[in-house]
């Protein structure tokens, strides 16, 4: 396991611009690092699978299967949401996706580059 690599985070659709500087701890195939007071993975085998989790809720988007659901922990409500498109690529430890829901208007693309 490598721990607290420095990483540039980019989150970008048509609306806004995210750039933050993240510390990324790497594990066999998974990316974990914290944004926003909650932690993200990304796990990447044959598919990728992208993770958020905090206290309020927890996301999870499944490239290959198209399926992502999202979970109000406090109600304890799960919901599925149908994945429009997700496409991803990884060189070396760099990964850029893209993803579009049906709950949202615009592609977000995420994108974690070692510094």
């Amino acid at each position: 396991m490598e721990k607290d690599l420095p990483y540039t985070l980019t989150i970008t659709s048509k609306d806004f611009n995210i750039v933050e500087e993240v510390l990324v701890n790497i594990s066999a195939h998974c990316y974990s690092f914290y944004y926003d007071n909650t932690l993200n993975k990304i796990t990447i085998t044959n598919n990728l699978i992208y993770e958020r989790d905090n206290n309020a809720y927890y996301f999870k988007l499944d490239s290959h299967n198209k399926e992502c659901s999202y979970l109000f922990k406090e109600k304890d409500l799960n919901f599925a949401i149908k994945v429009h498109s997700c496409n991803y690529a990884k060189k070396d430890n760099n990964i850029t996706f893209t993803y579009k829901l049906e709950s949202q208007e615009e592609e977000i693309t995420i994108t974690l580059e070692r510094k």
